[in-house]
């Protein structure tokens, strides 16, 4: 057989047959485009006949062709000889070549274009178009891409963040919510690792430090790996990302990538939280807590509502809260409380309700419906505790804010609410009543002295022996201190409130035992009746507290009713009140002094200074007119220590000029032991004007000691120690016992004058002072008789041997400059006394 290498006719007839059946397009053209070649291809897919193509010009046959990118490329190929490979998928359609498909159907060809150039012949060169159909090809490229942009779109729209990395941990692709997450832009990230992204944004180091570790973790198992990551948004909050992490491996078991997944779950963990946190607080709350249905059936409770009702869950669950029902309410209530509920979402209040065990209890409850989305009540919600307790303390809180504390009778508050009831019934009904005010009688040296103990002790005592004299249906009352009101309901006259002020009185001076002291005690009342003595609880008030300082005034341990001349001594006392509080300042105060001689041998042997108060416009005041003012006012402490400083003064000017060198004695009033710094004032005074403790003497009645007390004997005892001496003035007239006068460090007694008065006319005033007088001499005693104006009252004293008398039969008390005149003319007491043995008292 011939070979076609050696048969050149061969040859081309195979190349042409070859050309043929080629598979792809094949188009020979000259160096005008003209077509020398047309295979069976182009015929079949281009649908144009050999005949109509071959010699025609490629534009004339594809108009399109004409200006078009593909035939410059064309020329290109015959002209210079270049060669060019175009695709459609690039360029689009380069030449409508449509493909004819089965049903009439046609469908644009996507083609690849190879521009060849051929050997050149004699008429210029050649050239050559090959075609092949990459329709399939780019119709795979297509969906491959479409699937792409689709999985992306997915991808990229997915709240939840995606992202890859490959073997070596470089980020590959990022969803739009990883970027916005991790602070990254668009394509900026791509071949970045975690520590490179941190070190250009370290605000996200703490984060991508996080998802390293992890992302370690899921290489290191080969496994899919899920945790809760936290990461920290720009404004400081910290969410919670649960992360699913994937590693992908070649199949030589190298790292090819790591798929990341993470959702953000912040809402649902706090959801959790809250519900776990709810769970807690239901269990353990202190208020019981009632759950329902939309019906009020029972869904749930809490161990609170067990520990307070007493009913288990098993014993309510599917029962309606009516089961704790006590019958205190009438259906009224419940309807109104459920018609609140029902229109404003809630109610609140207190409610009485029953336990398991039958009792019943206050609680205070608050109701709530929940409603769903819908607006529609899906549940109520009850809470409720057992406020018994909060309730007794209110009780207890009311109670006290109306009754005194120390004695449980009604206090001020309460008095006053009664007497104005009492006062509208007595008006409406034409009945009488009557306001009793009680004081105790030097009460207070007793509890300033004997210690607030005692004094309380006392005011219980006096308590129950006020409620036993009262009827039931009247008050007795405590304002404070010693202080009481008693009002008497529908009193017949002032006889029987009389009757009754006597038995009260009567009452109180019986002895009374408390810590270890046998006192007597006795009171002044006073008395104001409706309508006579007022007509509200305002002026009742008033006049009752009048009438009990004139009780008081007149010689205690008594009463009286009110009268409108009371009321006039009431302003008179407020105005002494009120102008003793000028008068140290205003300098109106002064003392006169009265002498004490020897009884034996006449000549003065000591002093009294007596207070004067030279009120502008009355003259002298005597003291029994202002004295017990000051001592109720207090007034009485400042004016003692002016008394001592202008004693001690008045002794330094006598002493400078040579005269009175005797002692001067000083009043003190009970109330000055009520406060400290007795003993420092007097050291002071003695000090500052350079006398001896020995130049004062302290006149104390009898109630002082009668009171002893740790601080009453403290200062008796350190005033003797540094020298002053003590006596005690108007003796035998108090209820003090013989045996202090052992106890205290008294030095000298003073008989009171009611004593003296009559010695030499009654036998008992004389057997009485002198047995005091007697047992002066027997304790070493100095005594003197106070009130001696008769000669024969001093007769009685020398021959009782009483050592000695002040009186006016030697002086009456006498200012500074009179005094002295009076010495200078040789004041003695006389007649003088014949000689007698020295006694040694």
């Amino acid at each position: 057989m011939e070979s076609a290498a050696h048969n050149p006719d061969l040859s081309s007839r195979l190349a042409a047959a070859a050309l043929e059946q080629a598979m792809t397009g094949q188009v020979v053209f000259d160096r005008e485009l003209r077509v020398l070649v047309w295979n069976g291809w182009m015929v079949k897919t281009a649908g144009i006949a050999r005949e109509a193509a071959l010699g025609r010009r490629l534009d004339e046959i594809f108009p399109e062709l004409q200006g078009s990118y593909l035939l410059s490329v064309l020329e290109q190929v015959v002209s210079q000889g270049r060669s060019f490979l175009l695709s459609s998928m690039l360029h689009k359609a380069l030449f409508p070549l449509w493909l004819n498909l089965s049903g009439g159907r046609r469908e644009l060809l996507r083609q690849q274009i190879c521009a060849l150039p051929l050997d050149q012949g004699e008429e210029g060169m050649f050239g050559m178009v090959q075609i092949v159909d990459v329709t399939q090809a780019a119709r795979r490229e297509t969906a491959m891409y479409e699937a792409e942009q689709r999985l992306r779109t997915l991808i990229d729209n997915m709240p939840d963040l995606v992202l890859f990395k490959d073997g070596e941990g470089r980020w590959v692709e990022a969803n739009h919510a990883a970027q916005q997450i991790f602070d990254v832009s668009q394509g900026s990230y791509r071949g970045q690792t975690d520590q490179e992204l941190a070190s250009s944004n370290p605000a996200q180091a703490y984060i991508l430090d996080l998802f390293r570790k992890t992302d370690q973790q899921a290489w290191e198992s080969g496994q899919v790996v899920r945790a809760d990551e936290i990461l920290q948004a720009e404004d400081g909050r910290e969410l919670v990302f649960d992360t699913i992490k994937a590693p992908i491996f070649h199949g030589d078991g190298s790292r090819r990538g790591l798929v990341i997944i993470g959702r953000d779950v912040t809402d649902r963990k706090q959801a959790e939280r809250d519900l776990a946190l709810a769970k807690q607080v239901f269990q353990h709350s202190t208020e019981s807590i009632i759950v329902t249905d939309r019906n009020n059936c029972i869904i749930s409770v809490n161990p609170a509502f067990v520990q307070t009702t007493g009913y288990t869950p098993e014993d309510v669950i599917g029962q309606k809260p009516s089961i704790l029902r006590s019958g205190a309410h009438d259906n009224h209530f419940y309807a109104a409380m459920w018609a609140t509920i029902l229109t404003k979402g809630s109610w609140s209040g207190e409610i009485i309700d029953r336990r398991k065990d039958g009792s019943t209890y206050p609680k205070w409850l608050s109701i709530s419906a929940v409603r769903g989305k819908d607006g529609e009540i899906e549940n109520f919600i009850a809470l409720f505790s057992d406020i018994s307790e909060r309730k007794a303390v209110e009780q207890r809180i009311r109670y006290l804010a109306e009754h005194d504390f120390l004695t449980g009778l009604p206090n001020r508050v309460l008095l006053t609410d009664r007497v104005s009831q009492a006062i509208t019934f007595a008006r409406r009904n034409r009945k009488r009543l009557a306001v009793m005010f009680l004081d105790l009688d030097r009460f207070k040296s007793i509890n300033d002295t004997l210690g607030h103990n005692v004094g309380d002790d006392l005011l219980r005592v006096v308590t129950n022996r006020l409620l036993g004299q009262v009827r039931a249906s009247d008050t007795v009352s405590r304002l404070g201190g010693d202080e009481f009101v008693l009002l008497l309901l529908e009193v017949e006259g002032e006889e029987s409130v009389a009757h009754l002020a006597r038995n009260i009185l009567g009452a109180l001076v019986e002895p009374v035992r408390v810590g270890g002291h046998e006192l007597n005690v006795s009171g002044s009342i006073g008395v104001a009746m409706y309508p006579e003595h007022g007509q509200d609880i305002d002026s009742l008030m008033k006049n009752a507290d009048t009438a009990m300082y004139q009780a008081k005034a007149a010689g205690r341990n008594g009463y009286a009713f009110f009268s409108p001349e009371m009321d006039v001594a009431a302003r008179s006392r407020h105005e002494v009140e009120n102008a003793l509080r000028h008068a140290l300042l205003r300098k109106e105060f002064v003392l006169h002094y009265q002498p004490q001689a020897d009884v034996a041998g006449g000549q003065v042997v000591a002093l009294e200074a007596l207070l004067r108060w030279n009120r502008p416009g009355f003259g002298l005041v005597p003291p029994n007119d202002f004295i017990p003012v000051a001592e109720e006012s207090g007034l009485i402490v400042p004016i003692t220590e002016w008394i001592l400083d202008d004693v001690c003064r008045q002794l330094r000017h006598w002493r400078d000029a040579g005269m009175m060198h005797v002692p001067v004695a000083i009043n003190l009033s009970p109330v000055q032991f009520r406060r400290e710094g007795l003993y420092e004032i007097a050291m002071e005074k003695v000090k500052e004007y350079g006398l001896q403790p020995g130049d004062i003497e302290f006149e104390i009645t009898e109630n002082v000691l009668m009171l002893n007390t740790d601080a009453v004997m403290r200062t008796l005892d350190r005033l003797r120690a540094a020298g002053f001496h003590l006596i005690i003035d108007d003796f035998g007239t108090g209820y003090s016992s013989l045996s202090y006068l052992k106890r205290f460090p008294v030095v000298k007694l003073k008989i009171d004058r009611s004593f003296v008065r009559d010695v030499s006319e009654d036998p008992d005033d004389a057997a009485i002072a002198g047995a005091i007088i007697g047992m002066a001499r027997s304790l070493k005693l100095g005594v003197v008789a106070e009130g001696v104006e008769k000669n024969e009252q001093l007769d009685f004293l020398r021959q009782e041997r009483c050592k000695s008398m002040q009186g006016y039969l030697l002086s009456r008390p006498l200012p500074p400059d009179e005094l002295e005149a009076a010495l200078r003319q040789g004041l003695r007491l006389v007649p003088e006394a014949p000689e007698q043995p020295a006694s040694g008292d």
